[in-house]
């Protein structure tokens, strides 16, 4: 076979590749499946303000008349139990809620007077809530489902949460200033999870919380594990060919 005709089945082939990858790409976008919708302004960044323990304890107060099953999560419930206190440099009071009815979540913090920062939505269920205080102060709700032994949380784009849906049978508790708030059970287990075992250790700033965490995996659409798998052949032609 020539040259010629080498270089030229590689072309075509790469013409080809080249037209599947945008085909592919623009399906993608028309497909996603996550959503994020805003309604207030917020400062996910800042440091919590003052007001940030009353902002908790209303706001669990409000879960609880309302009957809804709650647990203080991640680096607020690592604060709290190791601590005995927020965590200086977090950013956000961290709640996980297992198969909530969101417009009862919405409607109880609503009552302890928070407002809608934003909503993620992976399909037709809301992933991730966010509520603002008028100070500030960032509620940010988890929301799980279960299925089977398990429970799952889409909350950011290409990974998948996984976590026992043991944690959330009942609760352990850990008092502050005189108020009981529920976190996970056993919550040494859960730490140890989240955290390995240097959690009892402070840290000195705030990190990728899905950095090494055990219970966040990568998890791509089957559109995007086919992009991925092509991709890396069309650089290789386009290095070859200068």
């Amino acid at each position: 076979m020539s040259n010629r005709l080498i270089s030229f089945i590689e072309e075509n082939i790469i013409k080809y590749l080249l037209s599947l990858l945008r085909m592919i790409w623009h399906l993608i976008k028309k497909i996603k499946p996550y959503k994020t919708v805003y309604f207030n302004d917020f400062n996910a960044t800042m440091a919590m303000p003052l007001d940030a323990i009353q902002v908790m304890k209303s706001c669990t107060e409000a879960l609880n008349q309302a009957g809804i099953n709650y647990h203080l999560s991640w680096g607020t419930a690592l604060g709290l139990y190791r601590d005995g206190k927020l965590i200086g440099h977090d950013t956000d009071i961290d709640c996980d809620i297992m198969n909530p009815d969101i417009n009862q979540i919405d409607q109880a913090l609503k009552q302890a007077g928070m407002v809608i920062g934003k909503k993620i939505y992976y399909g037709k269920k809301v992933q991730q809530a966010i509520y603002v205080s008028s100070g500030g102060v960032v509620f940010d709700v988890l929301c799980w489902y279960r299925r089977g032994q398990f429970c799952f949380n889409r909350c950011e784009e290409d990974y998948i949460l996984r976590i026992s849906r043991n944690y959330f049978i009942g609760h352990d508790t850990v008092v502050y200033d005189g108020v009981n708030y529920n976190v996970p059970k056993p919550i040494e287990k859960y730490l140890e999870l989240l955290y390995g075992s240097t959690w009892k250790i402070p840290q000195s700033a705030k990190g990728d919380w899905k950095e090494g965490c055990p219970i966040v995996s990568k998890k791509l659409s089957p559109l995007k594990k086919i992009y991925s798998k092509l991709l890396p052949y069309y650089y290789k032609y386009l290095k070859k060919n200068g």
